[in-house]
């Protein structure tokens, strides 16, 4: 690096910290673009589902990217397109243009995403993938809880996305000062093997399914409560408990998973919770807070045991690559289906109880694959 690793790590989590912004506080803006263009529940949910889901399909881009432009010029490079894509969605005049824009606000999001652990294999020290995830955490929790309010102040959604075009811009600043010359490495690693494996699968439902979970949370949470009579601030603050509780999860799971077996052991506690917190905000609502911060930290939790999965389950770093990789591109698709699933549940049922049931399902499901899985990690 030409800068010392304190201003490479700084600069990482900043750049990262305004990636999140146009997904993250999208949702409490919700009400307000359905308003002006009369869309109903299922457009709004598949809004941010065409985001998600083709999150996934740059994830698997990630590769190429790195062979011809090296990690941290893709990295700016999608910074980019996230701020073209928050100002383009910020004039747009419809409702067509409006989704339209998700298509490259996703790729690009998901692959820079993809990027970050590759930048810091590379080039960084392994500190580097904490400062990444609190940044994107962090950074999504003050767009969800920020959204509402700029609106009210600036006057309606299109001027708040112009606001955090602007934010991720001048966030990733420092990020262009960062060494963009490219480390060469050899890989030469095909993934076909990999899939005759039959622990693959596991992995990759667990991850999609809390995908699902978190998605499915985020997206909807505070319509739900706004619609329960809460202001539109206040569901945004709920919104970002989600997030701040669930950086709490992740950060409290680390120290406690650190072998295999103890991996599955807690992958049946964050499911179980998981499941309590869903069945919650359908039978007792008015506990909101407390069923958001358990929801919270419980996909917390899941994700950080997700992704170590592939390193309990494989010794070849190659497989470890390429299954954290497809379960990345499986866990975007999942959960960008589950915005448009949950919101099409919400038109068809009047209340949002159906759509926080069926996360309760989900959640039994994540619940039984971890069970099953638990005696495979032993025995890995």
């Amino acid at each position: 690096m030409t800068r010392s690793p304190g201003f490479a790590l700084a600069a990482l989590f900043l750049v990262v910290a305004g990636m999140r912004s146009q997904l993250s506080g999208l949702p409490p803006l919700l009400p307000q673009v359905e308003a002006e263009f009369g869309l109903s529940h299922s457009w709004g949910g598949f809004l941010l589902s065409l985001s998600f889901v083709t999150m996934g399909i740059g994830a698997l881009a990630a590769p190429v990217v790195r062979r011809s432009a090296g990690s941290v010029r893709g990295i700016t490079f999608t910074t980019a397109v996230i701020v073209l894509s928050g100002v383009a969605r910020a004039v747009a005049p419809s409702a067509a243009a409006v989704t339209a824009i998700g298509i490259p606000l996703g790729l690009a999001t998901g692959l820079q995403t993809a990027l970050l652990p590759v930048v810091t294999k590379e080039r960084l020290a392994q500190l580097a993938t904490s400062v990444y995830v609190i940044g994107i955490s962090v950074g999504s929790g003050v767009a969800v809880a920020a959204a509402a309010p700029i609106a009210a102040a600036t006057g309606g959604w299109r001027a708040t996305v112009l606001i955090f075009a602007a934010i991720t811009a001048l966030l990733a600043i420092p990020w262009l000062f960062v060494d963009q010359a490219p480390r060469p490495r050899t890989d030469g690693r095909t993934t076909a093997s990999l899939w005759s494996r039959s622990a693959v699968a596991l992995p990759i439902a667990i991850f999609s399914l809390q995908s699902a979970l978190f998605f499915g949370l985020s997206t909807w949470l505070p319509s739900a409560y706004i619609e329960r009579g809460w202001t539109a601030t206040n569901a945004g603050l709920l919104g970002s408990a989600l997030l701040v509780s669930s950086v709490i999860g992740s950060a409290a799971i680390a120290p406690l998973a650190r072998g295999r077996e103890s991996t599955g052991h807690w992958l049946i506690v964050a499911a179980l919770i998981a499941v309590v917190a869903s069945v919650g905000l359908v039978v007792f609502p008015d506990a909101g807070w407390t069923w958001t911060m358990l929801a919270g930290a419980s996909t917390g939790a899941l994700l950080v045991l997700s992704l170590k999965l592939p390193l309990d389950l494989f010794e070849d770093a190659r497989d470890v690559a390429a299954l954290s990789g497809f379960m990345l591109a499986f866990g975007y698709w999942t959960g960008g289906a589950a915005p448009f699933m949950l919101g099409v549940l919400r038109d068809m049922s009047g209340n949002f109880n159906a759509s926080f049931g069926s996360l309760g399902v989900l959640s039994l499901g994540l619940l039984l694959i971890a069970a099953w899985l638990t005696p495979r990690l032993r025995a890995a």
